[in-house]
């Protein structure tokens, strides 16, 4: 039996030349890139109107997993959080070993499948040369990209680290850090440049996730540890504690399905609140995720406030897949696309894709 595939469609030919230079940056990344833990290209072609990726088929992103944890009203596990991050990490350290920034990591782009989970969405990936170290586009979602992106300075590796931060929260919390009711995207960039966020409760999390969520969302990126500095902490101090030899990338996802039929809550004494990851916690009332759009670069006004959406430029003329990345395969030059949302399978739309058995 043939496996099933994911099929991605944009229509190039309509799109402003930076976004189409985006997407083709996307395939030559993803051409580059071999990892367990990496959303796989399988084909590349153009047609006479669309670029078509032939990717790795998921299930669902981990966005859809999380919400659903949250109608459930239940906590990830520790054990079962590290097993999920410890995927992440591994994935990025090796982009990171092969000078390429991903800049939008968050969980809708990060895939699930059989296998385990797998970052995807390289459409703002950026590959350094080795004369380059430092990256200037304002690009990201807002939630989660890091202080130096917001004030508009240089940013390495340091702000995929950020990020990572953001989405580790998220798995310990089930919410954005910097979510809030009400919120702008002014006030969610103060928030962001103050690192202004509720640490972690003592009596859900261990003294180790919380210190490592502080230190990775250190506002001075300085400050912030690299990814082999984030991979130590995960083996010296989680390891050992919740014994992930024993638990295969598969065996991570299969409690979140379980969790949303319902598991009963952790009881504690009467008298002592002590962190203690037998059984899930029950999540405390929190707000709605407001609604600030997800786009991928902002400029500012000449008002000083933010606007989301990015330049328009001049169609470029109709060349072949090759040529046309040939032209794109610049290290230095940044990358980012908005390919759209998620069709239906019965009726692929513009940006999207759609599954083939």
């Amino acid at each position: 039996d043939s496996e099933p595939v994911a099929i991605k469609q944009t229509q190039m030919f309509e799109l402003p030349e930076e976004k189409r230079e985006r997407c083709l940056k996307e395939v030559q990344l993803l051409q580059s890139l071999h990892h367990p833990n990496i959303i796989s290209l399988e084909e590349s072609f153009l047609t006479e109107n669309h670029l078509v990726l032939i990717l790795e088929f998921a299930d669902c992103d981990l966005r859809q997993l999380l919400d659903k944890q949250r109608t459930a009203g239940f906590l990830l596990t520790e054990r079962h959080l590290w097993g999920l991050f410890t995927q992440l990490t591994g994935a990025l350290r090796y982009m990171h070993q092969k000078r390429i920034m991903h800049r939008d990591i968050k969980p809708s782009n990060v895939l699930v499948t059989k296998e385990g989970l797998k970052l995807g969405d390289l459409g703002l990936g950026r590959q350094f040369s080795s004369q380059t170290h430092e990256a200037f586009s304002k690009v990201g979602t807002p939630y989660y990209v890091s202080p130096e992106v917001v004030r508009g300075d240089g940013y390495d590796f340091k702000s995929d680290v950020w990020s990572l931060g953001c989405l580790l929260y998220e798995l310990a919390t089930l919410q954005n850090p910097f979510e809030f009711e009400g919120a702008t995207l002014a006030s969610v960039f103060a928030k962001i440049l103050n690192g202004d966020f509720n640490q972690l409760d003592g009596a859900h999390h261990s003294p180790a996730l919380k210190d490592l969520v502080l230190r990775m969302l250190q506002v001075d990126p300085a400050k912030r540890p690299a990814l082999p500095e984030v991979d130590d902490v995960i083996c010296k101090e989680f390891m050992r504690q919740c014994d992930m030899q024993e638990l295969t990338p598969a065996e991570c996802i299969t409690p979140l399905e379980q969790l949303a039929c319902g598991i009963r809550p952790r009881m504690t004494s009467n008298h002592t609140s002590v962190y203690n990851d037998d059984i899930p916690t029950p999540l405390p009332n929190m707000p709605a995720l407001p609604a600030i759009d997800e786009k991928y670069s902002w400029r500012e006004s000449s008002q000083g406030s933010s606007d989301l959406t990015g330049p328009r430029l001049p169609p470029l003329p109709n060349n072949s897949i090759q040529n046309t990345l040939a032209s794109a395969n610049t290290p230095d030059s940044p990358a980012s696309a908005d390919l759209g949302e998620r069709p239906s399978k019965s009726e692929p739309a513009k940006g999207g894709c759609c599954i083939v058995a």
